[in-house]
């Protein structure tokens, strides 16, 4: 507890974030000049997702993690 009295201290909470990409979700259609096509290269789809995870206290990143699966 805090000296007030009011909770647990900030420096106890962890929060932990998770975001995903998949290499299939590539945008099909882009703007660009008018009358123009607009041409990139992106990867082949095949369907794989990239994880991200972290851990954050209040005094920074205390753990990280990523996998590629299926």
């Amino acid at each position: 507890m805090t000296s007030s009295g009011s909770g647990p201290p900030p420096d106890r909470f962890v929060f932990l974030d998770e975001a995903w990409v998949k290499t299939n979700m590539t945008r099909r259609y882009g703007w660009g000049p008018t009358n123009r096509r607009v041409v990139e290269a992106v990867t082949h789809g095949h369907g794989r997702t990239t994880t991200f995870m972290a851990a954050l206290r209040a005094t920074g990143l205390v753990a990280r993690s990523s996998s590629t699966g299926p």
